[in-house]
């Protein structure tokens, strides 16, 4: 994390991940990116990426202003988050599109029936900037500390560890070791009843089309021969999608 002159609050960049790591471009970034002075890292480990993301938030300290919360299969410019943070919302996130096949953005409309639909890029021709939308996956996400302690119900003032000890104590009266922000219900993902609970609390979730970002994932990469004899190269994109690339003259 590099320290840079801004304006803003300092807050928490956390990263969600299982205990193995997953992409070394990913890192790269992550260890690049650009945050306010006195922000810290937090780390949710586990299979579980609701509870690594709560987890995250429990981390945070009484003068942290805002958590940033990222998944490990994502790629982004260093000014990522102080670009998302520019935009003075309560909780927006980059724009990005699934890493599989057919590649339609993680943004969702909510439907009245309580499912959601996808915001298409065909929807989305002609805008930029900040757009409202209900739902989107949580990767990258920027939340607010107001956010938070509305849906706890409080705010956590517990003080903070002393320096150099990487625990964080809450006081037994506390709500927020108690408290779910991000949560599973039935069929329904953590991404999905966190904003869900947002906006029936009054808040409203932007993405930014300014701020788009990497979704990484592995590809296979194979020669294959047709029946004439040429050669050329396959790409496996999964899901059934495979794209053929012919070779390209040295030079050429």
């Amino acid at each position: 994390m590099i320290y840079v002159n801004s304006p803003h609050a300092r807050g928490v960049v956390g990263l969600s991940c299982g205990e193995l790591a997953r992409y070394t471009s990913f890192h790269a970034c992550f260890d690049a990116v650009q945050a306010p002075p006195h922000s810290r890292k937090s780390y949710g480990v586990g299979y579980d990426t609701a509870s690594n993301s709560n987890d995250i938030i429990r981390s945070m300290h009484p003068a942290d202003q805002w958590v940033w919360i990222m998944d490990d299969d994502h790629a982004f410019p260093s000014s990522t988050l102080i670009d998302l943070l520019d935009r003075q919302v309560d909780i927006v996130v980059p724009f990005y599109v699934q890493r599989k096949s057919p590649f339609w953005p993680v943004i969702y409309s909510a439907l009245p029936d309580g499912r959601f639909t996808t915001i298409s890029l065909a929807d989305l021709k002609g805008q930029t900037g900040l757009v409202k939308i209900d739902s989107a996956g949580k990767g990258g996400v920027l939340i607010r500390r107001p956010v938070l302690v509305a849906m706890a119900g409080a705010d956590c003032v517990c003080p903070p560890p002393e320096d150099g000890d990487p625990r964080r104590l809450h006081d037994p009266a506390c709500v927020w070791p108690r408290s779910t922000w991000f949560e599973h219900r039935g069929l329904i993902g953590e991404d999905h009843v966190f904003f869900t609970k947002a906006k029936e609390l009054g808040f409203q979730t932007y993405v930014d089309l300014d701020v788009p970002i990497d979704h990484l994932t592995t590809i296979a990469v194979a020669p294959r021969q047709v029946p004439d004899g040429e050669w050329f190269v396959e790409l496996n994109l999964q899901n059934h999608v495979r794209v053929i690339v012919r070779e390209q003259a040295p030079g050429a």
